[in-house]
């Protein structure tokens, strides 16, 4: 369990480092269902409208990365590999960094 929380505080501050380069944009997916997230076929290709509605609105030339904030974690399979960065339970929100 160190080793996790370990492992993801490095991961977090890697991603507040990617932030802080101002070479990068952020996108934040909230789901909120009672088991693992799944993401299939048809919600890829709203993600993917989200993101280049995002790119087309705030005209960045940035590196965007999608981030999906789930009850139970996120189930991976070819289409949140293509369009999903990173993810996080919200029960690793609460969890107390040593």
């Amino acid at each position: 369990m160190i080793d996790e929380i370990i492992s993801r505080k490095k991961e977090i501050q890697a991603i507040q480092d990617l932030k802080e380069s101002a070479q990068s944009e952020f996108l934040a997916e909230g789901v909120l269902v009672k088991h693992t997230s799944f993401i299939e076929k048809r919600y890829a290709e709203e993600l993917r409208h989200k993101v280049e509605t995002f790119r087309e609105q705030t005209k960045t030339k940035k590196s965007i990365f999608l981030t999906m904030i789930t009850a139970y974690g996120l189930q991976k399979n070819e289409h949140s590999n293509a369009w999903v960065q990173n993810s996080i339970a919200l029960n690793e929100l609460f969890t107390p960094l040593l």
